[in-house]
């Protein structure tokens, strides 16, 4: 072979050897970069569909190229059934991928998604595409808001709420409990709650309170604490440890509330219910005891009419009758108070019911008190019942003397009649301008301090001892003052005594112009059935009506009388009868009678109503219901109007 061939020969093998080398070398290069790039792609989307996190890719055309698992999992939707729509194109996606979305997901749930969005470029187009990323904070969401309405509702919470650390320091207390005990949170931070409680109680109640918390249990009770206020509430509290989740004890909370107000109106109930039970005594023993005094008044009554004017006797009967009318003025208020009425009001000489109310109070009163009377004569009258008047200064006297036991004391009443203009500087601000008496009643007891002067018109306050009274005295007097359109007011300081103002609205009328003396009712010759079980008030009621002119058939029992009515009926114009009364009652006997003569009147006398409705009486046919003891001017005019069919006059007792 020549050499020069030889020589391509070579060439064409050590050329064909390189180009082998080169395609090697390239096959191995390429074959590497597939793997890894292989790899790569399986890592990103090993990354992609297996973390918790949604995430998403959109092209530079805002389409969807990539649609992990986390988010197939939470809407149901697959990544295919996705790919290549935009974020406004999927139902799914509500409000877009701003900071907090709402997404429905499967079930129709709704979850709230933090998202965030970064710029991505597409390796494989060179595009720029983003990238969000979502996490659900659904439940974060809602443990907040539960944080956000449980601090809401402890902040706002009518109870105390106090919580400590571990060593009873407290870190936070709620506007309810500086409301109630009157110290800021500031000053309440950093402090120890056992310090705190031990000032106001028995520490050694608080170190058993305590060392009860600290064995992990809760404690429960009512206790009574001083307020900043220099005052005590009663306050119902619970503490209760607070653990980790190892059971280690990392604080305590309490919770407390003021039952003060509860406590009061459970012992105003009490006390309500044991008037109520006063209330229906009195009204049990009413009857009884309004025959005893009716029989009293009429016969006194008609023992005077039948003296001289100069008779020794005549002057102890008026005594006699005056002190029978007190009495029933007195039973007559006992029993408005069990029927709960109004009271009735007329044109009252207020300077006489001092002056006979001061009369009772001396015999009572110890010699170590001297009382002095001021009691202008002229100081007119006022709107209101008599008795009322009475009360209110046997009230205010007695609390007086009250004050003053122990030592010698003054107690100074005056009464008189004073002008309130607009601008007179004395003139309470309740009050309006205009002519006033003022009833004075003053001590030189002990006196009273500015939280016992702003509570001694409270129902049931009072700072006497148990049995020594109820502390319903001066609410009384407040309510008696002010229904008749006054007010009241108290000075007093301690050790130097005190005094009450009372200002009553002066009627228009002077002593002179009192009405006129009792007129004697018209006469008749009608025949009258009256009965009544009590034989004195049958012969007293016999003889004012035949001192009348009336033919009176009187009889204590219900049964004989209904006899005499049925032997013959029409021998009657006028039936009298008491309620209550053995066999049948007076409404009873109206209904037997009424049966066989409907156009015949009665009239009912009771001394106790409760029960006894008007609609009830009048639909067996009562006229006029009479309440003991009757007047005698009283049952004469309502015996004429009743005969002659006039409507009564008289309200219904009850």
């Amino acid at each position: 072979m020549p050499e020069a061939a030889l020589d391509y020969f070579w060439l064409c093998i050590i050329v064909t050897a390189v180009i082998l080398v080169l395609v090697s070398a390239f096959l191995v290069i390429f074959v590497t970069s597939a793997r890894h790039l292989r790899l790569e792609r399986d890592f990103v989307n090993s990354m992609l569909h297996t973390t918790q996190a949604l995430i998403m890719v959109f092209d530079a055309e805002d389409r969807l190229v990539r649609f992990n698992r986390a988010c197939e999992k939470l809407t149901g939707v697959g990544e295919r059934e996705v790919a290549g729509k935009r974020l406004g194109e999927l139902e799914f996606a509500g409000g877009g991928l701003t900071d907090e979305t709402t997404w429905i997901a499967t079930g129709g749930e709704e979850r709230i998604i933090a998202w965030s969005t970064t710029p991505l470029t597409l390796t494989d187009t060179g595009e720029q595409g983003r990238i969000a990323t979502g996490i659900d904070i659904t439940e974060r969401k809602r443990a907040e808001d539960e944080v956000k309405l449980l601090a809401t509702a402890v902040e706002q919470a009518a109870g105390s709420i106090v919580i400590t650390d571990a060593a009873g320091l407290v870190i936070y207390v709620n506007p309810a409990f500086s409301r109630c005990s009157g110290h800021a949170r500031e000053e309440m931070l950093g402090r120890s709650l056992k310090q705190f409680r031990a000032e106001r109680g028995d520490p050694a109640f608080q170190e058993r309170i305590w060392a009860r918390l600290a064995e992990g249990e809760t404690w429960s009770g009512i206790v009574e604490e001083a307020t900043r206020f220099d005052s005590t509430v009663l306050v119902e509290m619970t503490i209760s440890p607070i653990t980790d989740n190892r059971g280690v004890i990392t604080g305590y909370v309490s919770v407390s509330r003021d039952i003060t107000h509860e406590r009061q109106l459970e012992d105003q109930l009490r006390q309500a219910q044991k008037m109520e039970a006063i209330g229906t005594l009195a009204g049990g023993i009413a009857h009884d005891f309004n025959n005893m005094l009716s029989a009293i008044l009429g016969f006194s009554k008609m023992t005077l009419e039948g003296l001289g004017k100069d008779d020794p006797l005549a002057e102890n009967l008026e005594h006699v009758l005056t002190a029978g009318q007190r009495a029933r003025d007195l039973v007559k208020q006992i029993l408005t108070f069990s029927r709960r009425t109004d009271t009735e009001v007329k044109p009252v000489q207020v300077q006489l019911i001092v002056k006979e109310a001061l009369k009772l109070l001396r015999a009572s009163f110890p010699s170590t008190v001297d009382i002095r009377l001021n009691i202008a004569n002229s100081s007119g009258m006022v709107l209101a019942d008599p008795i009322q008047i009475h009360q209110l200064v046997m009230n205010l006297c007695t609390n007086a003397e009250f004050a003053m036991r122990g030592h010698p004391g003054v107690l100074e009443v005056s009464l008189m009649e004073q002008v309130l203009g607009e601008d007179e500087p004395a003139r309470p601000a309740d009050l309006d301008p205009g002519r006033y008496l003022r009833l004075s009643v003053k001590d030189n007891g002990h006196g009273m301090d500015r939280e016992t002067r702003d509570r001694i018109f409270d129902p049931f306050f009072t700072t006497k001892k148990g049995g020594d009274g109820s502390g319903m005295g001066l609410s009384v007097v407040h309510g008696i003052v002010k229904n008749l359109g006054g007010t009241i007011t108290v000075y007093s300081k301690p050790e130097e005594g005190t005094v009450f103002h009372t200002y009553l609205p002066r009627l228009g009328l002077s002593p002179g112009e009192e009405p006129e003396p009792e007129e004697r009712p018209p006469e008749g010759n009608e025949r009258i059935l009256f009965v009544d079980d009590e034989e004195m008030l049958v012969r007293l009621g016999t003889k004012h009506l035949e001192n009348l002119g009336y033919t009176v058939s009187g009889h204590t029992s219900s049964t004989e009388a209904l006899a005499a009515f049925h032997k013959a009926p029409q021998r009657f114009d006028l039936v009298i009868t008491d309620q209550t009364m053995p066999n049948l009652t007076g409404t009873e006997l109206a209904r037997k009678i009424r049966a066989v003569r409907t156009d015949l009147p009665v009239i009912l006398i009771t001394g106790f109503s409760t029960g006894l409705a008007e609609a009830q009486a009048s639909a067996v046919g009562v006229h006029t219901c009479l309440l003991k003891p009757v007047v005698a001017s009283d049952l004469g005019f309502a015996v004429r109007r009743a005969i002659d069919g006039e409507p009564p006059v008289e309200e219904w007792p009850g």
